[in-house]
């Protein structure tokens, strides 16, 4: 039992302290219940939910363990990922969950005892991913996030596979982790779909099923997908969420037309803008927006991109969230030259003049404290905070591997990309 207004006082002014162990659930394609998607865990997280059921693992050592290192706010080095984009004044899951939830069970870690025990603490943010199924294979992704990836990572040693012989990963035996989750379904608040491709995964639709049953249409649903596909078997997804209220909806897309296809090799770039007039009309309710990776490959084009969507009226100026791509490392932002740098400056410095003219921005007395203007800044300072430009023929040797796999060419995509080629191209070759 601890006193509500010392945990209050963690909430509001703690370094490290985090309400996720209290009210998150994350499951990954290997079945491994882990802090949160955001934790860099080697292993299994707080264990293997194929080898144990959920109540084990929710109750358990290392979980009770984790939430007296927060209410201490000791660091984990699990969590640097949150710490270090807190530092840069970045979005970040951390942050997220804490204003969400951190209030409103208050009770739940108030009431935890000297072994880390909270009695009432239960899942109400949900992040399952049961499999790593996707239909395409983005620069940017790996095996354990699509299956797509496998004769690639086999082909350039990659990966640790589980099984040599399959592509898809899953949780084992996934009937038996939603009949565990039962009791919790009535508590559910919201529940994230990201993958893999979610609206390619049969278990999702068994989740929506349950959900519908239940009438508990009022809980939030937010996916992250690349919309190529709205309908798996007998299931048409549109027809789900016309029930559900509460509808968010983030297109991972990181570039227009070919750029976008070459980026996220199995996309077709008509459909997914087709797919998208689909749902716009038949879930108006839905909020939309996209969800852009930005990196060495598309950060020169970020302004037109975002432009050109408002102005065919796809979003409007503050649905898209800029996510700074984390790995591979080669194709970060930071590895670009300082003259490209400066371009890329000078492009996003007049892209901001002409957002502040767009609707919702136009006229906002809080312009500078709102984090979908704020980003475009957070963009430039995360481009500018290291030198990493003798990562370049790094980026150079990587993307030849694979437009040499994919029978592809970066520079005809990508022509600004070109002088990286010339220059830092012939240095990786002779090095």
């Amino acid at each position: 039992m601890h006193s509500r207004e010392l945990i209050k006082e963690l909430i509001e002014k703690g370094k490290h302290f985090c309400v996720a162990p209290w009210v998150h659930l994350h499951v990954t394609s290997l079945g491994n219940m882990n802090l949160c998607c955001s934790a860099r865990v080697n292993g299994k997280g707080y264990g293997s939910l194929n080898e144990n059921c959920f109540q084990e693992l929710w109750q358990g050592e290392i979980i009770r363990n984790f939430r007296l290192k927060l209410l201490a706010d000791e660091a984990d080095p699990r969590c640097a990922q949150c710490y270090q984009q807190a530092k840069l004044g970045l979005w970040n899951l951390r942050t997220e969950i804490n204003n969400l939830y951190a209030y409103k069970y208050l009770d739940w870690v108030v009431d935890t005892d000297s072994e880390g025990f909270s009695p009432n603490a239960k899942p109400v943010d949900w992040d399952i991913r049961f499999s790593n199924i996707c239909n395409l294979k983005c620069r940017s992704c790996g095996y354990y996030s699509s299956s797509r990836w496998f004769y690639e990572g086999k082909v350039l040693g990659r990966w640790k596979f589980t099984d040599s012989n399959k592509a898809i990963i899953k949780i084992t035996d996934s009937a038996k982790l939603l009949n565990d989750l039962g009791p919790y379904f009535s508590y559910v608040d919201r529940i994230q779909f990201a993958g893999g491709e979610p609206l390619l995964m049969e278990e999702n639709y068994h989740l929506l099923q349950i959900l519908d049953g239940l009438n508990k249409h009022d809980v939030e649903l937010s996916y992250i997908t690349n919309l190529t596909k709205l309908a798996l078997k007998n299931y048409d997804i549109i027809s789900f969420w016309k029930k559900f209220t509460k509808l968010r909806i983030a297109i991972s897309l990181d570039g227009l037309g070919a750029r976008c296809e070459y980026l996220r090799k199995g996309l077709k770039w008509d459909q997914v803008l087709e797919n998208w007039s689909r749902l716009k009309l038949e879930c108006p309710h839905s909020r939309i927006h996209i969800n852009y990776t930005v990196s060495a490959y598309n950060i020169w084009h970020l302004p037109d991109f975002h432009r050109w969507m408002v102005e065919e009226k796809y979003i409007s100026a503050d649905e898209i969230v800029l996510i700074f791509l984390v790995e591979p490392f080669c194709y970060k932002i930071k590895i670009l030259p300082p003259e490209m740098k400066k371009q890329v400056i000078a492009k996003f410095q007049n892209h901001i003049q002409w957002l502040k003219g767009q609707t919702p921005f136009y006229g906002d007395d809080r312009l500078e404290s709102n984090g979908r203007f704020l980003q475009w800044f957070d963009c430039l300072q995360y481009l500018n905070d290291q030198d990493w430009s003798h990562r370049i023929p790094i980026f150079v040797n990587e993307t030849r591997k694979f437009d040499e796999l994919r029978h592809e060419s970066c520079v005809e995509v990508f022509p600004e990309l070109e002088p990286l080629f010339h220059c830092y191209g012939k240095m990786s070759r002779s090095q």
